[in-house]
Parts: C-alpha cells; sequence; structure tokens
C-alpha cells in the first residue's frame, strides 16, 4: 500500500513540476526536506554507533609519560 502512496505521489510530483514554476518550487522543497531529514538521519546514527573520544585517556597516557620522564630523570641525577 505504501508502494502504491509513493508511485501515486510522485506522479502528482511530476505533474506539477511539469505544470509551472509553482510545481517546480514544491518538487524543489521536497527534494530538500528530504536530503535534510537524511542528514539528521546519519548523524544520528554515527553519533548511536561512534564511541566518543574520552579526554581521560588522552589525559592518562600524558600523565604516565610525564611519570616517566620524572622517574628517569631523578634516576640519572641518582647516578651523577
Amino acid at each position: 500500500m505504501k508502494l502504491f502512496l509513493s508511485l501515486a505521489a510522485a506522479c502528482l510530483l511530476g505533474a506539477l513540476a511539469a505544470s509551472g514554476p509553482i510545481g517546480a518550487f514544491v518538487a524543489g522543497v521536497i527534494i530538500v526536506a528530504i536530503l535534510l531529514r537524511t542528514c539528521l538521519l546519519v548523524k544520528e546514527i554515527h553519533t548511536q554507533t561512534v564511541p566518543k573520544r574520552s579526554k581521560v585517556k588522552v589525559q592518562d597516557k600524558v600523565q604516565d609519560a610525564y611519570e616517566r620522564y620524572l622517574k628517569e630523570r631523578d634516576a640519572k641525577e641518582l647516578e651523577r
């Protein structure tokens, strides 16, 4: 049933687009709305599937590297 309604809407939209500038405007608005909705859905899918980057992990790596540096520096100072 949805397929039939989609075909009927497409035929009506084609007839409107061929009838003049108002039909072309309506067709353009519908196409832009479909593209906008598609972009929003893709963004929503992206936010649900791709995990957010955690700043804690980056800070942990930096903190670990800094602590290793301090230990190595202290060890070298003790050797002197």
